[in-house]
């Protein structure tokens, strides 16, 4: 008579503690079926190296051409969604050098980061079909955002100016500001104007307000030698609607 407890009792710590499940494409081993030009392509997850999409739970996979062409696929974008399963593909040659990939919080735009060295670029794509719409350059800096959604299709991002009075003996050199860039117009506003001796960089945005860094040197000879750790003001301001 003790063993059917026993057995009750087992059943009812599994239905309150459930083993874990794994969903497709969480381990390398599994397999992910793309359709591309008419054919079927199988290929594992750990080939195609799946990164996490920034504001969402779908997954990408950037290939080169050369990766394209080891796995029987294009080069460029390609979106999974949670479960792994292909979703879209976004043909570009940029994604050799893709960093990340962020979607909008009203999920009809995606941007992917690409580039080789601190200033980099974003390039935006309705969702999901896709679309290519415009592409901004952004400087990358360490421990700020290096992109901000705002609402109607714009996007925050910090800058650099490099045809300014600055001759740095570090690149890229240049007076940096924060713009406000619509990405349907493929027009960048400028919120934050970079001069000679101060440079702005964008921090963090909460209820339509922009907390930024202001950097101010004396001279442009202080300029000219990359600063370590100039003192900063913080700054805020309200964003249009």
């Amino acid at each position: 008579m003790r063993y059917p407890a026993c057995l009750f009792l087992l059943a009812l710590f599994m239905a309150i503690n459930p083993a874990p499940t794994q969903s497709r494409a969480q381990t390398a081993e599994e397999q992910i079926t793309i359709r591309q030009g008419g054919k079927r392509v199988s290929v594992s997850a750990g080939q195609l190296g799946l990164g996490a999409v920034e504001n969402s739970e779908l997954r990408y996979a950037a290939l080169s051409l050369e990766q394209g062409e080891l796995l029987g696929l294009k080069a460029g974008l390609y979106l999974f969604d949670a479960a792994g399963l292909f979703i879209a593909f976004a043909p570009t040659a940029a994604a050799e050098f893709c960093g990340a990939v962020s979607l909008s919080p009203d999920g009809n735009l995606l941007a992917m980061d690409s580039g080789t060295q601190a200033e980099r670029y974003w390039d935006f794509y309705t969702y999901p079909d896709m679309r290519h719409v415009s592409g901004a350059s952004y400087l990358a800096e360490a421990g700020k955002p290096p992109l901000l959604w705002h609402s109607r299709g714009r996007a925050l991002l910090t800058t650099v100016r490099e045809d300014a009075g600055r001759f740095c003996d570090y690149a890229p050199c240049g007076p940096t500001s924060v713009i406000l860039y619509d990405v349907f117009r493929g027009k960048g506003y400028t919120l934050m104007n970079g001069t000679d001796l101060c440079d702005y960089r964008m921090d963090f945005l909460l209820d339509n307000k922009l907390a930024a860094d202001k950097i101010c040197l004396p001279t442009l000879q202080d300029w000219n030698k990359q600063p370590e750790n100039p003192p900063a003001q913080k700054i805020t301001v309200t964003l249009p609607e």
